[in-house]
């Protein structure tokens, strides 16, 4: 691969977030965290990893661009071959929603101390067997799937791994009708979680359902804390669908319904709306360490 053609997104360390927001410098901001009773020396030592992680990579791909997030725009991932996203996994998926669909792309978990890195094989101490495996075509692809959505009739935002749908304010009742292989069940739950195998180790994975692989052509949903009352009981609290079978959600909520996907982009849902989500056919292309090169 010709390293002239990556473009690398990093994300900014909590300090640099915090000093950009609230105009300080990392003294005036130490003693903030200080009288927050926030633990300061986590905040600098993710800081000096996620740098030391960030100029390895520069030093490793110096014909490549390199760019913060708040510069990332579509246009700049035009005619890439590769888009690296150095960070964690929230900054992996805002990455790929602001990339042009169908770029091979990498998920470098830049801090070691702190980030799980769920959706990534690669961090600091790997870094230069991947770059070696990028400039030597010997990496590996896997593709992974994706959730399509169209919100009344019209296509919404692509899902990498999570839809929510429910209340905005999660002390409320979401309530809605789930139609699914025919059948149609009124709920009354926290709120609706429809993955991928991608988002099936997070939120999903807590609310109680079991994880599955990335590139499983499928989805999964669960409902959170489905509410029993009186009801005798619920036949579609969870499930899963392929391609050749779609998910159907009509809102009964009267306050703030929403359709959120990956935590990232949020749409209205409000009473009578109806949302219709199925498996795509267009993956995601990931590039991940090859063990074996």
């Amino acid at each position: 691969m010709n390293p002239s053609q990556i473009l690398a997104i990093r994300k900014f360390s909590k300090l640099e977030y915090d000093s950009r927001k609230y105009s300080l410098d990392t003294a005036s901001l130490i003693d903030k965290y200080k009288r927050e009773q926030v633990d300061h020396d986590i905040i600098l030592q993710s800081h000096e990893e996620q740098m030391a992680c960030i100029n390895l990579a520069k030093k490793l791909l110096p014909e490549a661009t390199f760019i913060s997030t708040p510069e990332l725009n579509k246009e700049l991932t035009q005619n890439k071959s590769l888009i690296i996203s150095i960070g964690g996994d929230e900054h992996f998926k805002y990455v790929i929603h602001s990339s042009i669909e169908g770029n091979l792309v990498l998920n470098v978990r830049s801090d070691n101390l702190k980030s799980e890195g769920a959706l990534s094989s690669c961090n600091r101490l790997n870094l230069e067997d991947m770059v070696r495996q990028i400039l030597s075509d010997s990496y590996l692809t896997e593709e992974w799937v994706r959730l399509e959505a169209q919100l009344n009739d019209k296509p919404i935002e692509s899902a990498i791994d999570t839809i929510y749908i429910g209340e905005k304010n999660s002390t409320r009742m979401s309530r809605y009708l789930l139609n699914y292989k025919g059948q149609t069940e009124e709920q009354k739950s926290s709120g609706l979680l429809i993955v991928t195998g991608a988002g099936s180790t997070g939120w999903f994975s807590s609310a109680g359902g079991h994880s599955f692989p990335r590139d499983a052509e499928t989805g999964k949903f669960i409902a959170r804390e489905i509410y029993k009352g009186t009801v005798s009981g619920y036949l579609l609290d969870k499930g899963d669908f392929t391609d050749e079978k779609d998910l159907f959600i009509n809102s009964l909520m009267d306050d703030a319904g929403i359709v959120e996907i990956d935590s990232i982009k949020e749409y209205i849902f409000k009473r009578g709306d109806r949302l219709r989500v199925h498996v795509s056919k267009n993956r995601l292309r990931v590039m991940v360490l090859n063990p074996e090169a």
